[in-house]
């Protein structure tokens, strides 16, 4: 049985994403076209880190009250 890999794992796989003119526009400025994937993929892990803490809060939160 096949396992999903964990954000930051597993091969590279192109994908497509539409953003707008403008944030492309600062995302190559800020990385150069070479370096977007790289900071596109940091951008997502700590964005899915932050989620998954929020969500381990939440359920502290439920069990032992606020924190």
């Amino acid at each position: 049985m096949a396992t999903s890999a964990a954000p930051g794992e597993g091969p590279v796989r192109p994908v497509s994403v539409s953003l707008h003119e403008g944030t492309i526009a600062a995302l190559r400025a800020r990385t150069g076209k070479r370096g977007m994937s790289a900071y596109v993929e940091a951008l997502i892990q700590r964005q899915l880190e932050r989620e998954r803490l929020r969500e381990l809060i939440e359920d502290a939160e439920s069990e032992h009250g606020p924190v």
